[in-house]
């Protein structure tokens, strides 16, 4: 598997696999949240994101395909937030973690935020890889966002 710097170039095959995740959504998301989801995964939406200089992202390519991502962003010069991790397996997830963590830790960051929700397998990653839970957010009457958070050495 080679991680790679995800670029605009990229955006197509990212929202390609963003929208395979909608194919079947856990049961636990409304129809309100799907919708505002699909949007996002449009191709000239991740484009925009990748416009933004602040945009940290990365790719996994095995076999020259590409199959899982994660993109975040710098918010400030002390911590970044990631909004999205995808792959075909645990092993990739992690990966594509680990490289974003080492580019936050080159950037001097003090910490990362990472949203996730507690049935979904990026939150037992983030816990495993030493996110701590941070806050909760209410989404919906019956969606709660959990934002943990990892301290940088």
């Amino acid at each position: 598997m080679k991680i790679i710097r995800a670029t605009k170039e990229h955006c197509k095959e990212i929202s390609r696999l963003m929208k395979k995740d909608l194919d079947n959504p856990p049961k636990e998301f409304s129809q309100e949240f799907l919708i505002k989801f699909k949007k996002h995964a449009e191709e000239n939406n991740i484009l925009k994101e990748f416009e933004n200089p602040l945009t940290i992202g990365f790719i996994a390519i095995i076999n020259g395909k590409i199959v899982g991502f994660i993109v975040g962003y710098a918010a400030n010069s002390e911590h970044a937030v990631i909004h999205y991790i995808n792959g075909g397996s645990k092993e990739v997830k992690e990966s594509l973690l680990q490289a974003f963590v080492r580019a936050c830790k080159t950037q001097n960051m003090r910490y990362i935020l990472a949203d996730s929700f507690e049935f979904m397998e990026n939150d037992a990653i983030l816990k495993e890889k030493g996110f701590n839970l941070d806050n909760k957010e209410k989404v919906n009457e019956t969606l709660i966002m959990l934002w943990r958070r990892l301290e940088l050495e």
